[in-house]
């Protein structure tokens, strides 16, 4: 069966994109990158800047940034995530509210997972909707990335989506002590 599009979304250093590495090595889909990485070509050519350069100014220059992705998107809000979804199934990075509401709304994704991460992250202000306007929340620990794991796990098992790369701690149990 085909695993749902999932996206990703939350502020930014919540944990989306390793949310979407976890998410691809427990359910055995293919994570391509956040739309940002997917974005980046277009941005670096408005910018004026080779895509490395760029990239590695993207948190410096989130707000031009978002701009520039916004106008890509127009006339189409789902454009970005589609072009994503042409690379693989799981969407990282959703940052416009219209584009959330519309992918959704449309079924270009089917869950939208905001990432929340225990001891909060830096105000994002491209990120232009709450956590109430997704489908899941997925709490990220922030501890250790088999806490993690076991999170994403777990949402993996309440959305019904197989996993087919259980985590080493799901496999085999710990043993009760004696």
């Amino acid at each position: 069966p085909r695993t749902p599009v999932v996206a990703f979304a939350g502020l930014g250093r919540a944990g989306k994109d390793e949310a979407g590495k976890l998410w691809a090595r427990l359910t055995g889909v293919r994570y391509t990158g956040s739309l940002s990485w997917v974005g980046l070509q277009h941005v670096a050519k408005a910018l004026g800047l080779c895509e490395q350069e760029a990239w590695e100014t993207r948190h410096a220059r989130r707000l031009e940034w978002i701009k520039i992705l916004h106008e890509y998107r127009t006339p189409d809000v789902t454009r970005l995530v589609r072009d994503s979804l042409q690379r693989g199934p799981v969407v990282v990075g959703v940052r416009g509210r219209e584009e959330l509401k519309t992918c959704l709304a449309k079924g270009v994704i089917k869950y939208a997972v905001w990432v929340e991460r225990a001891g909060g992250v830096p105000a994002d202000p491209t990120v232009e909707y709450t956590r109430a306007d997704c489908t899941h929340v997925l709490h990220n620990p922030g501890d250790t990335l088999e806490a993690y794991a076991l999170q994403v796990l777990a949402l993996a098992k309440e959305l019904g989506v197989p996993v087919v790369n259980p985590p080493a701690t799901e496999v085999a149990p710990r043993a009760a002590p004696e």
